[in-house]
């Protein structure tokens, strides 16, 4: 959660304790709910950027789904005098480590500044106010929601791993397939070529990759089946004009590529169920 700020400051307190103090009462604005006043506390060049109904909405958005605050630890205070996105100035950047109810760890990123910039006065001797949204924050405010849609959002067991090319024309039959096979929960790992990327990769990046993906999978979402697929008439094999138009040598090639893509899942990943197929227009083979 990355947030700017910047509060009245007292000559006697250092900078860097004149921003936790600030800090600490804006967030209190912030966890009461009191959005609008948390923007009326923002600088000029703040409010610039961002409307009070776009920051009442971003908080909205990403401050209310967090619940009630548990707790807010002090991680660090530092005095910088420049910022991405800033113009030069006196700066203190306070971070808490915070907890709450639907969040367990993240990290608060509050800016305090010097509203006196250039008149040669200290963020300890200067009026301050909020400066703005940095970074993070600001794509969030930047985004706006283009689709609706419901999903399950909990950590899942992956019904397999799934190896197949990107070839448009075989999407949908091996949804269909994954389907019928009761594969609800795949890890997909679409590339050209599919099994290729395994069995004659252009190179050994290429072969690498793919290993790493599958033992994410695997490591991730304790993956313990792998499907493997190539596909007739595959541009990466030079399609089914490369055998000729003869299919059954094309299938007989396939075959033997998706034998040894599956030896080397085998090899690599001792005890994971590796199941080879060979995807037609009219059906798909194992």
């Amino acid at each position: 959660m990355l947030l700017a700020l910047c509060a009245a400051s007292h000559a006697q307190q250092k900078p860097e304790q004149l921003a936790q103090q600030s800090s600490d009462a804006w967030l209190g604005l912030v966890d009461s709910g009191k959005y609008a006043e948390s923007w009326q506390e923002a600088s000029a060049l703040f409010k610039s950027h961002v409307t009070k109904e776009q920051w009442q909405s971003a908080l909205h958005a990403t401050r209310d789904p967090l619940g009630k605050m548990l707790s807010r630890k002090l991680k660090s205070a530092t005095y910088k005098t420049t910022l991405p996105g800033a113009p030069d100035g006196e700066y203190v950047v306070v971070q808490y480590e915070s907890s709450f109810e639907h969040k367990q760890s993240t990290v608060e990123t509050i800016t305090r500044c010097s509203t006196k910039m250039g008149n040669g006065e200290s963020p300890a001797t200067s009026s301050s106010n909020m400066l703005a949204v940095q970074l993070e924050s600001k794509r969030i405010l930047s985004m706006r929601k283009v689709f609706d849609f419901d999903s399950p959002d909990g950590q899942y067991v992956a019904d397999a791993a799934v190896l197949c090319c990107f070839d448009h024309r075989i999407s949908a039959a091996v949804r269909q397939f994954l389907k019928k096979q009761a594969v609800e929960r795949a890890d997909m790992i679409v590339v050209a070529g599919g099994a290729k990327t395994l069995a004659s990769p252009r190179n050994d990046f290429e072969q690498a990759f793919i290993l790493e993906q599958v033992r994410m999978s695997i490591r991730l979402h304790q993956t313990q089946r792998v499907m493997v697929m190539s596909h007739s008439d595959c541009a990466t094999y030079g399609g089914l004009a490369h055998f000729k138009g003869d299919q059954a040598a094309e299938a007989e090639h396939h075959r033997s590529e998706l034998l040894r893509a599956g030896e080397l899942l085998t090899a690599n990943f001792p005890g994971i169920a590796v199941e080879p197929y060979f995807v037609k227009f009219d059906g798909i083979g194992k």
